[in-house]
């Protein structure tokens, strides 16, 4: 499954892993205790590890809740949900205007 895997720092010292679909309402959010337990569950995914260091230095120097974003990535949906960032897989319907129809 094609998804955005983000990391924010929350208050607490924890950090939240997001992960959402592109072009899709379905996303989900797991807040972990420490960076290196967020860095262990992304690198778990299958992440490079040099990308996940590079995000995780810039993580410091960034507002709460600000996102730093991996690029696109393919991650199975079953790996997504046993690190409990599942969501819902069925696509989401878009009504089109009339001018936009055939």
């Amino acid at each position: 499954m094609l998804v955005i895997l983000g990391i924010s720092k929350v208050a607490g010292g924890k950090v939240r892993v997001r992960v959402r679909r592109p072009q899709h309402s379905a996303s989900a959010a797991k807040d972990y205790g420490s960076e290196q337990k967020a860095r262990s569950a992304i690198l778990k995914l299958g992440i490079p590890e040099n990308l996940v260091d590079l995000l995780f230095k810039l993580l410091p120097d960034v507002d709460e809740d600000a996102v730093l974003s991996f690029p696109p990535l393919e991650i199975p949906h079953d790996e997504l949900t046993e690190e409990g960032l599942g969501m819902e897989t069925k696509p989401r319907l878009i009504k089109q205007s009339q001018s936009e129809q055939f």
